[in-house]
């Protein structure tokens, strides 16, 4: 009953004693009260605010709420609040939730994993979150293998790896995938490709995708850029739910 009655407050603009329904609500045991009142907290600026939401979050992970083990990781991860990233503490509430099927909590947790270099789990639960739907996998796992910071090169798993997110949509593996069709790296060169990725990728306006844009015309004949601009608009037609959103 509370719980029902603080949302309605809220929507109706009453924060106040939205806030006190729904604290009523987390005082009987009602999880999604304590879930939310951890998304109210963590929406507003300040430290105390992002102290608050972290122990929000913490009492609804305790209760067995997923998506509050999610946020409660993520945070401790990111440093909310006056907290410091903690990868080792962001880590038993990112496996709770990853090991539930919460793809976005695999996401993180794999990079996580990454920052405590236990890369092959890392690995793993990025794949995992990749085949769920997470693009950004994809991009990381690209990164793990091209980067040799983590583990040995492997150019082809790169290119792989990129052409998995450039496909789910992700602007930052379109852009790697751009910059392997123009150099040969794990493909055939190809500018008109290369040219066709960086196009889809600068539907974010990034600072990445306006500066890869920048560097590559001038490589590009004007032929390249004709193909290029066709093969862009047909994967846009297929694809519209895929083409990069702008960056906010």
């Amino acid at each position: 009953m509370d719980y029902r009655a603080g949302l309605q407050a809220l929507s109706q603009g009453n924060q106040t004693q939205g806030v006190q329904r729904l604290e009523k609500a987390a005082e009987a045991g009602h999880a999604q009260a304590m879930l939310k009142l951890g998304d109210i907290r963590n929406a507003d600026a300040g430290d105390a605010n992002g102290d608050a939401a972290i122990a929000w979050y913490g009492k609804a992970a305790n209760v067995g709420n997923i998506e509050a083990a999610r946020k409660l990781g993520i945070a401790h991860a990111t440093g909310l609040g006056r907290n410091e990233p903690d990868p080792a503490k962001a880590l038993p509430p990112l496996e709770t939730a990853a090991k539930a099927g919460d793809a976005e909590a695999q996401l993180h947790l794999g990079q996580v994993l990454i920052v405590l270099k236990r890369y092959e789990e890392a690995i793993t639960w990025l794949t995992r979150a990749g085949g769920a739907g997470q693009a950004r996998a994809w991009y990381l796992l690209g990164e793990m293998y091209y980067q040799q910071q983590t583990v040995k090169q492997d150019i082809e798993k790169a290119f792989g790896y990129y052409g998995k997110g450039a496909e789910a949509g992700n602007d930052e593996a379109q852009l790697m995938y751009s910059f392997f069709y123009l150099t040969g790296r794990g493909t055939r060169k190809d500018k008109a490709e290369a040219y066709k990725w960086a196009l889809i990728a600068d539907e974010a306006s990034s600072p990445k995708s306006r500066g890869a844009l920048k560097f590559l015309e001038p490589k590009l004949s004007d032929a390249d850029k004709t193909e290029g601009k066709a093969r862009a608009e047909a994967w846009r037609a297929a694809n519209p739910t895929k083409v990069p959103k702008l960056a906010k």
